[in-house]
């Protein structure tokens, strides 16, 4: 049975050598086209991996071995392909369990790079096109910088961890979205205002809303809207209908894959 252990091991070897090596063709060619812009994340892709490697999972592979197994494959293809630091709160921040899951999600062979604000980190992905940011799914620090950010083609590009498994974290990652969003994708919007009256009324069924951290603060109540991309259109109608009243404002703040489930 040990013998039979290490020959697996070694086909294991192999094979994510010949995964690598194929990484490394997808990197010549696409050194020889014209830059792309943004992020060589490609969220959309990531997803439909892990849905496809979920539905060939067998029963006596643990779910969390598969997922730490790919995503450190991912991150290590990535990059390879081209250097792309992630930024992420400094642990006083967002607590241990997500610089976790910030390391988890983006491998080991990514450089990290921590902030003691919000408006920091968002201000160095806006200044970096390769660049993503990890932030944790509540608080309202990221949101409002995102909001004051003036580069209008950085925002929520995908959502961590992105196959749903019990967490003691839960985020999104910001940047520049480098594939398209398509079928299976969700909006998220913020709504804020300073006496607006909670807005769940004006959203059409299976839109999640939840108030942000500290919601009654600073800078009036915040709120996160997710739902299906294909309602988008028709729920921003109803939420512009209402803006301006109370001081509600309206902004998309990006679109992402849903996990795996």
């Amino acid at each position: 049975m040990r013998v039979r252990i290490d020959e697996i091991d070694a086909a294991l070897m192999e094979l994510m050598a010949e995964r690598f090596r194929m990484v490394d063709e997808v990197r010549t060619i696409k050194s020889a086209q014209a830059a792309q812009a943004g992020s060589p994340m490609r969220p959309v892709r990531e997803v439909s991996l892990m849905r496809r490697l979920m539905a060939l999972r067998r029963p006596e592979l643990p779910v969390p071995v598969v997922v730490r197994i790919w995503r450190e494959l991912i991150g290590g293809a990535t990059q390879i392909q081209a250097e792309m630091r992630v930024h992420m709160p400094a642990t006083a921040l967002a607590g241990a369990a997500f610089r976790d899951l910030a390391r988890d999600t983006f491998g080991t062979m990514a450089p990290f790079m921590e902030h003691e604000d919000w408006s920091g980190l968002v201000a160095a992905i806006s200044d970096h096109a390769d660049d993503v940011a990890v932030v944790p799914a509540s608080g309202r620090g990221w949101v409002e910088a995102l909001l004051a950010a003036a580069a209008d083609d950085v925002g929520v590009i995908a959502r961590v961890p992105m196959v749903a498994e019990p967490s003691a974290a839960d985020g999104f990652v910001l940047g520049r979205a480098s594939d398209e969003a398509g079928d299976g994708c969700r909006t998220l919007i913020a709504l804020a205002g300073g006496a607006a009256p909670d807005p769940a009324g004006l959203l059409p069924g299976g839109a999640e809303l939840a108030p942000v951290a500290d919601g009654a603060g600073k800078g009036g109540r915040l709120w996160l809207v997710s739902l299906d991309s294909a309602l988008e259109e028709r729920a921003l109608d109803a939420l512009k209908e209402r803006e301006g009243d109370d001081g509600l404002a309206v902004r998309v703040l990006g679109r992402y894959p849903s996990p795996v489930e």
